[in-house]
């Protein structure tokens, strides 16, 4: 708890620096709230002279306590009336913070029901908190000096005000304390725009991987099950084509300008009933030999042949394609 001797500081900024989390908010005001702030400041410079004079009191005082409670009492009714003074300049400077911060808060918007319950109790606890400070001084304010000297003791005086300042504090740092949940309001709105762009780029490229993304990224999001059910779909529709997919390998032992007789072929290859004779757009004979469904076994095939300008040659559908293409589809 912040005790007042620490609330009794010589400048604004000590009287502020008491308030947790006070630049939280600070930075969001507008300048016409930062202008009501400054009138609190003005009230706290008007404690230097108070202080200096209750400094004086407790100087003087510090001995006759010492010696008999009764004594001190009997003259500190100055140092009670300065006391009394301080703490009608704090709660009014308090006040004008804490009205300032309430109104504030309390016109922002919440979207979120939940997070405006949050901040409803934490205004509602500032409420409590401030008029319970303001109930606990209440009392002092109109005593006169004579009612001061008989029924008030001094050092239940300064824990009382001590304990109504903080009481204000505790009040100010609940409506601080609302502002932070719209703050984390915002940015679960944030993080929920972030998201919403993030699926409806997933489904604008509509594709594995894009939908695999989201789901990494938000495990718990708005469109998980809409996510899984599209990506399981395209999963689907993948290996649908891939099933339909025929892919072979055939072996071409040699292109040549002129056509192969019989008798050179059968020297070529020894099984010359099973070559296939193409004639290419190029203008070459192609014999080719072999029906494989892989690679290796076509690569194997190849090598067998003896041939030495023989290679492989892939087949998607029935169409050329690329060694790598046809692989990755066997």
């Amino acid at each position: 708890m912040v005790t007042l001797s620490l609330l009794i500081g010589s400048n604004t900024f000590a009287q502020k620096s008491v308030i947790s989390n006070f630049d939280l908010i600070e930075g969001h005001l507008s300048d016409l709230e930062k202008e009501r702030l400054r009138d609190s400041d003005l009230l706290f410079e008007r404690t230097d002279s108070l202080l200096n004079l209750i400094r004086d009191q407790e100087d003087y005082l510090a001995p006759l306590f010492a010696k008999k409670e009764k004594k001190g009492e009997k003259k500190a009714t100055k140092a009670k009336s300065f006391r009394i003074q301080q703490g009608i300049v704090f709660e009014n400077a308090y006040s004008i913070i804490y009205k300032t911060l309430y109104s504030h808060v309390k016109d922002l918007p919440f979207p979120y029901d939940d997070y405006e319950q949050r901040a409803m109790v934490k205004l509602n606890e500032a409420d409590v908190n401030f008029s319970s400070g303001k109930a606990v001084f209440r009392d002092y304010k109109d005593m006169t000096n004579k009612q001061l000297k008989k029924s008030v003791v001094y050092k239940t005086l300064k824990k009382d005000l001590s304990a109504s300042t903080q009481y204000e504090i505790d009040g100010i740092e609940s409506v601080i304390e609302a502002f932070q949940i719209y703050l984390d309001q915002d940015e679960k709105k944030r993080g929920e725009e972030l998201e919403k762009r993030i699926w409806n780029n997933a489904n604008k490229r509509n594709t594995i991987n894009s939908y695999s993304l989201y789901l990494t990224e938000y495990p718990s999001g708005n469109w998980v099950a809409e996510a899984q059910s599209k990506k399981t779909a395209l999963q689907e529709n993948e290996k649908k084509q891939a099933a339909s997919v025929k892919i072979h390998y055939t072996v071409q032992l040699v292109a040549v300008k002129k056509q192969l007789s019989a008798k050179k072929l059968k020297r070529l290859y020894n099984k010359p009933q099973n070559v296939r004779e193409l004639k290419g757009d190029d203008g070459l004979f192609k014999y080719q030999t072999g029906h494989f469904k892989k690679y290796a076994n076509a690569e194997a095939f190849r090598v067998k042949t003896g041939i030495k300008d023989a290679f492989v040659i892939p087949f998607k559908n029935g169409d050329r394609v690329t060694i790598k293409a046809a692989r990755t589809l066997e």
